[in-house]
């Protein structure tokens, strides 16, 4: 194997980008650079010398429109464009010499938040519609013919309630941390 490639597994949920721009940060500085995401969950770094970069990640829908504009409009600004993986455009730019605002993507709190709010409402909420609407009419005909004896759809039905479950739990976690990263830009 080339000594001078690494791979990583890490898992980030959508609302952790900050935690995964800081993990390609560190990454960077001590001479690991990001090659490419693949799986949303599988990093390849390529040996570098250790510089001082920033990792950052976008997410924009309607970046599709027009995806050359939108990487020329970043990389008129010294943004590197890495790559998209599960929505989010993946970024880093050189920092020396840079005033801590030109190391971030966005220019206002308010920027951040409309990321948050597409994040929300074009990834976590239309899969949580879908399994409530798969789950509610399984268990009324659950209840409605009793449990004696347990079809198929009904087992299905208890693997979609644990399904249902883990990403209730993931929509929580997520908008935990997404009013944690609310207060803390709103102080800013």
């Amino acid at each position: 194997m080339n000594r001078a490639i690494k791979k990583e597994i890490k898992f980030f949920l959508l609302s952790d980008y900050e935690k995964e721009e800081a993990y390609l940060t560190e990454m960077h500085r001590t001479g690991w650079k990001l090659k490419n995401v693949s799986y949303g969950s599988v990093y390849t770094f390529e040996k570098c010398e250790p510089e001082n970069v920033v990792y950052r990640l976008d997410f924009a829908q309607d970046k599709e429109k027009d995806l050359s504009y939108y990487i020329a409009m970043f990389g008129e600004y010294g943004w590197e464009y890495m790559q998209d993986v599960n929505g989010y455009s993946y970024f880093r730019k050189r920092t020396d010499g840079l005033a801590e605002e030109d190391t971030e993507l966005f220019s206002d709190s308010e920027s951040r938040f409309e990321m948050m709010k597409q994040i929300i409402n074009t990834r976590l909420m239309p899969v949580w519609v879908i399994f409530t609407g798969i789950l509610i009419p399984n268990f009324v005909k659950a209840i409605m013919h009793g449990f004696d004896h347990i079809p198929f759809h009904t087992v299905l039905t208890v693997l979609f309630v644990f399904l249902f479950a883990g990403y209730s739990y993931v929509i929580l976690h997520c908008e935990i941390e997404f009013q944690k990263l609310k207060k803390k830009y709103t102080k800013k």
